[in-house]
This record gives C-alpha cells, sequence and structure tokens, in this order.
C-alpha cells in the first residue's frame, strides 16, 4: 500500500510539474485570430454584422456572407466592385450597398436579391440607415434617400430630370449591362467619367438656393459616409464642403468649405459635427452657427473618420498618427504613432480601441484608451483599408490579399 501510495503521487507530482512547465504557453493570448479565410478576391469593404450572417464586398463585385465564426455561407454577384461597407437593417434582416456598376442592391441576409436602384455613376461611400431609409453618395454628384422596404424614392439631391418612359429597374438592367459588355470600362460608349465628375450625359441639377443664386451642383459623393442626427444628414464630398441635408425633404441646409476633398465620414456629437479634409485638417464645425469652433492640422489628409466615444474624439490620418482628443478644445489627450495610413473608423471593446491600418505597417492594432499604448498588435503582409468591425468580443476585418479574418477578445488588460 505504501509502495502504491509513493508510485501515485511521483505520478501526481510529475503531472503538476508537467502543467506548470507548459502553463504559459497554454495561456490564451488576449486577443486571438480564430479564423482566417480565403476568399476569391482582394477586400476593402467593411465586414458588416447582421444577425444571422458578416457581409463584406469584394473587388471582383462578388459580396460574402459567412458566420460570425467564419463559416461561408453564401454570395451575390454584384457585377463589379463593391467597396462599400453593407449597411445592416435589423427589420428586414436585409443587407444594403452600391457598386461601381452604378447600381445599389439590397439582399437578405443570405443574398437574395430584394431590389436595386440605377444611379449614374460608381457608388463607393458606405450607405446610412435610420428610420426605414437608407441613405447614400454616388460619383454622380447626388445623394440619394430611399426608403428599405419599397424602395420608393424619398428625395434626391440635388434633384435630378428622370428620363422619359425610364424605370430604376430598366435603368439598372441597361447599367449591368454595360458593365458586364466593358469589363472595366464601364459605359465605355459614352466615355468613363472622371473621378469628381457628373456621368457623361447627366442633366444639370436644379437649383438648391434662392433663384438668384447658382445652382448648387456637387462634385462627387465619393467615400463619405452620411451620418443622420437631428433631421439632417451631414457627407463629405470632392468638391472640398461638407453638406447637410434636410432627412425630410432632402433640401440643402447649409454647407461648410475646406481647402480639400472631404472623403472622411463625419460625426455629430452635442451639437457639432466633426470630420477630416484632404487639406491635412480636422474640423469641428458648430451646427448652430455653421462655423469651426475649431480645427486641427495632423499634418497629411485625413481621410479617416472621426468618433466621439465617452466624451473622448477619436481620429486617425494618412499621417500614422492616431489620436486622441478632447471634443471641446482639440486639445490632444495622447497621440500614437502606428506607422501607416489610417483611413478607416476606429471600434472599441471595454478600455480598448481597435485601428486598422493601410499602407506601411499594415495591420490590426488594440490601443489602451487611457494611454494610447498598443496593448496588442497584428501584422497584416496585406493592406487593410477596412474598418474593424466589432461584434461582443469578436472583431472582423478584410485584406487586399483576398483575406476574411476574425479575432477573438480574451482580455483587456494585461495580467
Amino acid at each position: 500500500m505504501k509502495g502504491r501510495t509513493s508510485k501515485a503521487l511521483w505520478v501526481i507530482g510529475s503531472l503538476v510539474a508537467l502543467t506548470a512547465g507548459l502553463g504559459p504557453a497554454c495561456t490564451k493570448p488576449p486577443i486571438e485570430k480564430v479564423f482566417e479565410q480565403a476568399i476569391g478576391s482582394p477586400s476593402v469593404s467593411t465586414p458588416s454584422v447582421g444577425k444571422r450572417s458578416v457581409a463584406f464586398g469584394t473587388e471582383s463585385g462578388d459580396v460574402y456572407f459567412y458566420s460570425k465564426d467564419g463559416r461561408y455561407l453564401a454570395r451575390f454577384a454584384a457585377i463589379k466592385e463593391v467597396v462599400s461597407a453593407p449597411a445592416y437593417d435589423e427589420k428586414m434582416d436585409a443587407f444594403f450597398f452600391g457598386s461601381t456598376s452604378y447600381v445599389f442592391h439590397a439582399v437578405s441576409a443570405l443574398g437574395k436579391p430584394l431590389w436595386r436602384f440605377a444611379t449614374r455613376d460608381r457608388i463607393k461611400g458606405d450607405p446610412t440607415i435610420d428610420n426605414g431609409v437608407v441613405y447614400f453618395g454616388s460619383y454622380d454628384g447626388h445623394l440619394y434617400a430611399l426608403t428599405t422596404e419599397k424602395r420608393k424614392k424619398k428625395w434626391i439631391f440635388p434633384p435630378r430630370d428622370q428620363a422619359a418612359g425610364a424605370t430604376e429597374d430598366t435603368a439598372a438592367e441597361e447599367a449591368d449591362a454595360k458593365a458586364k459588355e466593358s469589363g472595366e470600362q464601364t459605359a465605355a460608349a459614352a466615355g468613363t467619367p472622371k473621378e469628381g465628375e457628373p456621368a457623361a450625359g447627366a442633366p444639370a441639377a436644379e437649383a438648391a438656393e434662392a433663384p438668384k443664386k447658382p445652382a448648387i451642383k456637387p462634385e462627387a459623393f465619393a467615400y463619405s459616409k452620411p451620418f443622420v442626427a437631428d433631421g439632417v444628414v451631414y457627407v463629405g464630398n470632392m468638391d472640398h464642403h461638407l453638406y447637410a441635408v434636410d432627412a425630410e425633404t432632402g433640401a440643402l441646409r447649409w454647407r461648410f468649405k475646406t481647402f480639400g476633398a472631404v472623403t472622411s465620414s463625419p460625426w455629430v456629437h452635442d451639437g457639432i459635427v466633426y470630420f477630416g479634409s484632404n487639406d491635412n485638417h480636422l474640423y469641428a464645425v458648430s451646427i448652430s452657427n455653421q462655423k469651426a469652433v475649431w480645427d486641427k492640422d495632423l499634418g497629411a489628409w485625413v481621410n479617416g473618420s472621426p468618433v466621439v466615444h465617452d466624451g473622448v474624439l477619436y481620429v486617425g490620418g494618412d499621417s500614422g498618427i492616431f489620436y486622441a482628443l478632447d471634443p471641446k478644445t482639440g486639445e490632444e489627450r495622447w497621440a500614437t504613432k502606428l506607422g501607416g495610413e489610417i483611413k478607416s473608423r476606429p471600434a472599441f471593446v471595454d478600455n480598448l480601441v481597435f485601428v486598422t491600418v493601410g499602407v506601411g505597417q499594415s495591420g490590426l492594432y488594440a490601443l489602451d484608451r487611457d494611454t494610447g499604448k498598443v496593448f496588442w498588435s497584428w501584422s497584416s503582409p496585406d493592406i487593410i483599408e477596412s474598418d474593424p468591425s466589432v461584434d461582443g468580443r469578436m472583431v472582423y476585418v478584410t485584406t487586399t490579399g483576398k483575406k476574411f479574418l476574425g479575432f477573438k477578445v480574451n482580455a483587456t488588460t494585461a495580467k
């Protein structure tokens, strides 16, 4: 009996020693990559999370639908590149997105077509859904507001004429046919319009201000995502302006001029709209008087989009520096150099702020919100231009290396 006890104690001791030796190796990292799925084409589209699926677009025009744990579910062919992040409507359990074939699509959570709507040029910006209406811009110089369920045209800013006898369905079919025939040269017969110009043959915009003033004719509503607050839609334009448009009527409320294209997506907080410009500045503009409360030179184009979270303004730009600022004054709380262009909008999990970095030291970074110190990072061999998309403890990104990745947050503080 004594011998058996000694032997048993020796085995237990050995197991304890072995477990202790392997302990550090067995401990999960604070943030871990839980899946990496190969997709058929490069992607800069931000993954959009719904109840049943995660959707994102690709350069080939394919929109993919995956489960939240990384399993392939379905695919929708939009013919040409889908840059924008699909907008998810919880009531319909559906996704909405535009493509460079000039067509805006509504599909189910598994990619079944619901409806489509044709514009007159490429659609690259992310759409926004608010109170049953989807808002999006196009390179044709117009901002659109459509009802999500019926595709009813609420308004178009500035207004445009509908060609006699044409319908949105036939226009969409014609756009699809042109995209198929011309490949990369969409609407080749009419000539491919330059960026910032309306499509060839598009009618002049109607006057958006008093008759005595020149008609306002915006250039391209390119990458800027509309932000809806208190009955107003805010969105940037390539003509150097931020536009404020009445969400109900589509009438111009006001616009604010910068000295560079506004591809940054605005954010509204406490009566101030925040946005970046390619004149290297971040702007804070009062909604009540349309004057700058402050502006800050960030040293390079500000294509990144600001967010106010827990009373702090976060934003990055092409300088590769990510900032935490006082939203009232623009004063720096901290600034962290990440070494690559930041064109994304940050996302948050507890005390961490997640940022993607593109050209340069491309990767996904998690910073401490209080100090700006890098808590964790993952280097990517490919460029990441999608925003980090957060769902609970999961963070999703896409890459130009034809990858869709999911990361799980196990801990947000060092042990």
